[in-house]
């Protein structure tokens, strides 16, 4: 959430097993639930504000193609930076 390339984000949760590939499902939590830990990451300080924009996580190894979809209040944006409204 701190302006990091979800593609590298994704990449470093690979190094520990949690990759698209092998946690589907947390990936989509995660997406699901961006908008939610935007506002704690708030509340506790890390973030000044949540962004107009979220980032979510691709969901292949090339993190261009497909990306979450079905988001509630989801905009997808294909290339490198996906974001939800």
């Amino acid at each position: 959430m701190k302006h990091r390339n979800p593609v590298e984000v994704v990449g470093g949760m690979r190094q520990y097993g949690y990759g698209p590939k092998q946690s589907p499902e947390l990936i989509a939590f995660l997406n699901r639930n961006m908008r939610r830990m935007a506002y704690q990451l708030v509340e506790k300080g890390v973030l000044e504000a949540v962004p107009d924009k979220l980032p979510l996580l691709p969901t292949t190894r090339s993190g261009k193609r497909p990306f979450v979809s079905h988001l509630d209040g989801a905009t997808i944006v294909s290339g490198e930076r996906p974001f939800c409204d």
